[in-house]
C-alpha cells in the first residue's frame, strides 16, 4: 500500500495523495446539452419552427454546465484540498501531453497536404491544385484575418502591461510611439481589403 508523504497537502479524510473524483452529474448534463444544441441547430437548418427553441435550450444548458463544472473544480482545488502536489503534477503532464498530441495532429495534416501537393497522383490529374479547385488569393481575406489577429494581440499585450505595471500612460505612450503608425497603416489596409473584396 502506498502511503502519502508527510510534506504534501491532503484533506483530513484522504489517505493517499491522489484525487479520486466524486460522482458528478455534469458529464451527462453536458452531453445532453451538446446533443440538444446540435439537434436543434439541425432542425433550424431544415426550417422546423421548434428548432431555434431547442437550439437555445441546449446552448443554455451547455453554457450553464460549463460554469457549474468549473465551479466544482475550483472548490475541489481551493476548499477541498484535493489538488495535492501529485495531482498538480498530473494536471500539468496531462496538459503537456494534450498540446503534444495537437502538434502531432497538425503535423499530420501538413504532411498530408505537402505530400499531395508535391506528388499529385493520377486520380487528381497529376496537377496541383486539382482541376476545378481555385486557390484563395492570400492578400485578401487571409491577410485581413491575420492582420486582425495580430492587431488584437498587440492591444491585449498593451492592456496587460498597463494593468500589471500600474503606470498605464507610460506604456500607452510607448505603444503609440513604436506601434502607432503601423496600427494606422493596418486599419487603412483592412478597410482597403474590405472594400475591394466585398
Amino acid at each position: 500500500m502506498i502511503k502519502a508523504p508527510l510534506n504534501i497537502t491532503t484533506s483530513r479524510s484522504q489517505l493517499h495523495p491522489f484525487h479520486i473524483v466524486d460522482s458528478s452529474p455534469w458529464p451527462l448534463v453536458a452531453s445532453l446539452g451538446a446533443f440538444f444544441t446540435m439537434f436543434g441547430f439541425g432542425l433550424y437548418l431544415h426550417f422546423y419552427s421548434v428548432g431555434y427553441n431547442v437550439f437555445l435550450v441546449g446552448l443554455v444548458v451547455l453554457v450553464s454546465t460549463m460554469f457549474m463544472w468549473w465551479r466544482d473544480v475550483i472548490r475541489e482545488a481551493s476548499q477541498g484540498g484535493h489538488h495535492t502536489t501529485y495531482v498538480r503534477k498530473g494536471l500539468r503532464l496531462g496538459m503537456v501531453l494534450f498540446i503534444a498530441s495537437e502538434v502531432m495532429l497538425f503535423f499530420a495534416f501538413f504532411w498530408a497536404f505537402f505530400h499531395a501537393s508535391l506528388n499529385p497522383t493520377i486520380e487528381i490529374g497529376c496537377v496541383w491544385p486539382p482541376k476545378g479547385i481555385f486557390a484563395i488569393n492570400p492578400w485578401h481575406v487571409p491577410f485581413f484575418k491575420y492582420s486582425s489577429i495580430s492587431n488584437f494581440w498587440s492591444i491585449y499585450y498593451l492592456s496587460t502591461l498597463c494593468f500589471i505595471s500600474g503606470k498605464p500612460w507610460r506604456y500607452f505612450r510607448r505603444y503609440l510611439k513604436y506601434h502607432g503608425i503601423s496600427r494606422i497603416l493596418h486599419n487603412v489596409t483592412v478597410l482597403w481589403v474590405c472594400f475591394s473584396t466585398f
